[in-house]
């Protein structure tokens, strides 16, 4: 996502890192940073995922603009007890608010 000084040498064991964001954020001005990670996440592919770093609101939109496009987000997560990395997917069904109907009667 955005690359604060982290070492992700063993993100990388999952292919290769693109960083959507460059140089100073300014968390509470974010507008010009939604449209440059929307341009940065047109290219992606289904099989792409999110590696979590740097600023939560910019990691929450990234997963946002991801989710809507593929219907399921794959993100790259660290264990901090076991210092390496974890591929999470979820998918849409998964984050409704709405009730499924199992097929069961009430």
């Amino acid at each position: 996502m955005h690359n604060r000084g982290h070492d992700l040498t063993e993100a990388k064991r999952y292919g290769e890192l693109a960083s959507l964001l460059e140089g100073t954020v300014n968390v509470f001005d974010i507008t010009s940073r939604v449209s440059e990670i929307r341009d940065k996440l047109k290219e992606a592919k289904e099989n792409d995922f999110i590696l979590l770093s740097g600023y939560a609101l910019l990691n929450v939109i990234a997963a946002g603009i991801l989710l809507e496009k593929f219907g399921s987000l794959k993100i790259l997560v660290f264990d901090g007890v076991r210092r390496d990395y974890k591929l999470r997917t979820l998918n849409r069904d998964q984050l409704t608010l709405e009730e499924v109907d199992n097929g069961g009667s009430s």
